[in-house]
């Protein structure tokens, strides 16, 4: 026998039942354009925001938009085999590397990056620099009001001594 307040939870849908699911229609998959439906354990939040049918497609589609991005910002063809600018190999994205450091690569290994970065070393070594500026030139440089201030800034601070 069942009492009545056991009687009336069963008809609210509070015990023993479970309140129906909203049932959302199926999606097509954004990078292989598969049909996939929403998954018993799939909160409704996470199924309006969810594009791709698994998370291989989530990354081919996350890679193709980054490839995008480094064309748009690089120039078409920065992500294509590019030679060494040392011994002329032509070099391959490897799937390790990510796509900035294929831009940023120069050289195809350490002992060409070495031979470039002496290259690079010897032309800044022999620019040539100013020289030094003297006392007097750093004084033209102010106005009389100028050395006015800093002759009044400085002399207390040189009478303390």
């Amino acid at each position: 026998m069942t009492s009545a307040k056991s009687m009336s939870n069963s008809e609210d849908g509070f015990k023993g039942t479970k309140p129906e699911r909203k049932i959302f229609p199926p999606k097509t998959c954004i990078s292989c354009g598969e049909e996939f439906k929403r998954t018993l354990d799939m909160q409704a939040t996470t199924w309006r925001t969810k594009k791709t049918c698994s998370r291989e497609c989530l990354n081919v589609s996350r890679n193709n938009a980054a490839i995008k991005r480094n064309e748009a910002k690089h120039g078409a063809g920065c992500l294509d085999d590019k030679p060494c600018q040392v011994c002329g190999v032509i070099m391959t994205k490897a799937d390790s590397f990510g796509n900035y450091v294929f831009i940023r690569k120069r050289t195809c290994s350490n002992e060409c990056a070495g031979v470039l970065r002496k290259e690079t070393y010897t032309v800044h070594a022999k620019k040539q620099t100013a020289p030094p500026k003297t006392l007097e030139w750093y004084w033209e440089q102010h106005t009389p009001l100028q050395k006015l201030i800093h002759s009044a800034i400085t002399r207390p601070l040189l009478r303390k001594k």
